[in-house]
């Protein structure tokens, strides 16, 4: 992703980075959306769905910017079309996905292949992107190598976390289980957490 981004930046000026997509994949953005939002000074971010990205595309996607689009089988129409209107405009087209041989890698410029880890196999590479994106236009050094040992450690925090948690899920799962309403909370970058916990686990794999 670093080599990526510097082989980008080496091309064209950079001014915005803008992240799409659709239900889960979208959601995985929010904190690479977020990251660019707080740490950036001039260089500018979206976070939108992919329909409405295609249908009401910014002025500010042209020649100077980066659109970043995710299908974990790099086959969601919405998304492909997203991918091309970027590429109408002029924009560079970072594509991720699970897949190979998609018809999102036809389109973009560049394709990640992540692999599934069983909980979000994408979201270090999209992080990474966020923040390679801003060190190679803003030079925020420290920031930026703050960022890079926070990641390193995400393989060992992330599993061990999870772990974890399986007593409390457990019994909240038998405590509530014949509950008709739940409610998923988050704020900062744990929103996104709390939207997938939402429409990809309760809504598409639980009721």
């Amino acid at each position: 992703v670093k080599k990526m981004i510097e082989e980008i930046a080496a091309k064209k000026e950079i001014k915005n980075v803008s992240f799409v997509g659709c239900g889960g994949s979208l959601a995985c953005f929010f904190a690479p959306h977020y990251y660019v939002t707080h740490e950036a000074k001039t260089l500018t971010t979206l976070y939108e769905n992919a329909n409405e990205f295609t249908n009401d595309t910014p002025a500010f996607i042209n020649e100077n910017a980066i659109v970043v689009c995710a299908s974990r089988r790099g086959n969601t129409p919405q998304t492909v079309e997203a991918a091309k209107k970027a590429k109408e405009c002029g924009a560079t087209v970072i594509g991720l996905q699970l897949e190979t041989g998609t018809p999102l890698e036809e389109i973009c410029d560049y394709i990640v292949q992540f692999k599934d880890t069983g909980a979000d196999g994408a979201l270090y590479e999209e992080s990474q992107i966020a923040y390679e994106t801003v060190n190679v236009v803003e030079h925020n050094t420290e920031t930026y190598e703050k960022m890079v040992a926070a990641t390193k450690k995400m393989n060992d925090i992330i599993p061990a976390a999870v772990k974890a948690c399986v007593p409390d899920a457990v019994k909240f799962s038998v405590d509530y289980a014949n509950d008709d309403i739940i409610y998923t909370m988050g704020s900062g970058t744990g929103y996104a957490g709390a939207h997938q916990q939402t429409i990809c686990i309760f809504m598409e794999m639980q009721w």
